[in-house]
């Protein structure tokens, strides 16, 4: 009886030593150590923690740019995926020392893409510092416990083009215009200089942004006219990976080769 009161006392004192992140929770700016438009916007989380499993929504919202994230972890060992525009990040994490710590790795365009994040909760439980290394910099976000704040996380998104500058024939919520643009890039093989001049990514300047936006309206019609507001076309049926599209079918069977 003895062993079996030692073993129920040992579980509950590890499930009392788990801390608890639920919540939600913005920024705090003047405690973070940020860089670029991420210094400037205004970032939430919204934490669901249950057991093992935690499950955390992020919205960072710029002037002129959107980002949400949705993203599962499993501290019992067991392995989750996530997806960062159309990345998906192989993820393990665990309970370290009072900290939650994340290690993410996955591939994006060829590159390998790691990494290493501790969410950390202060001893009154008020505030959660995010430290995040992904090989080019760390960021620190320190956010405060706002529940007032969740009101964010039910609201309709902003569109694109209330957001991006001189965004036109892209109707979609601002947050998935990184992820559109990246289709865009693999469906063509190109990087984002093909279309946008770097540093001025509003400029009409280049004559490939124009030609796209044409290209854009085409599918757009196709979808609607043919398949009655279904996605069916995209750039990927014609181009295959390549900035031309393939004439015949031997060459659309070596993009890439």
């Amino acid at each position: 009886m003895r062993y079996v009161l030692f073993f129920a006392a040992a579980s509950l004192a590890f499930a009392q030593s788990t801390p608890d992140l639920n919540g939600v929770w913005k920024v705090n700016k003047e405690k973070s150590k940020m860089s670029g438009m991420m210094a400037q916007a205004d970032s939430y989380a919204s934490v669901q923690q249950s057991g093992s499993k935690i499950e955390v929504k992020t919205i960072t919202m710029g002037e002129h740019f959107e980002q949400r994230g949705d993203w599962k972890y499993d501290t019992s060992g067991a392995e989750t995926t996530n997806e960062f525009r159309g990345t998906k990040l192989a993820t393990k994490s665990a309970w370290e020392g009072g900290a939650l710590v994340i290690d993410m790795t996955g591939t994006d365009d060829g590159r390998e893409v790691k990494i290493h994040e501790t969410w950390t909760p202060s001893a009154d439980g008020n505030s959660l510092t995010r430290v995040e290394n992904n090989g080019r910099g760390e960021t620190t976000m320190v956010f405060d416990k706002s529940p007032e704040s969740a009101s964010v996380f039910t609201a309709a998104p902003r569109m694109a083009k209330d957001v991006y500058q001189n965004i036109k024939d892209l109707n979609v919520p601002a947050y998935r215009v990184g992820e559109v643009m990246e289709n865009f890039s693999n469906a063509l093989g190109v990087r984002c200089g093909f279309c946008h001049v770097q540093g001025n990514f509003a400029s009409d300047e280049k004559h490939e942004k124009q030609f796209a936006r044409t290209m854009l309206v085409m599918t757009n019609g196709i979808n609607h006219d043919v398949f009655h507001d279904h996605f069916r076309v995209s750039c990927y049926t014609c181009h295959r990976g390549q900035k031309e599209p393939p004439m015949h079918p031997e060459a659309a069977s070596n993009a890439g080769h």
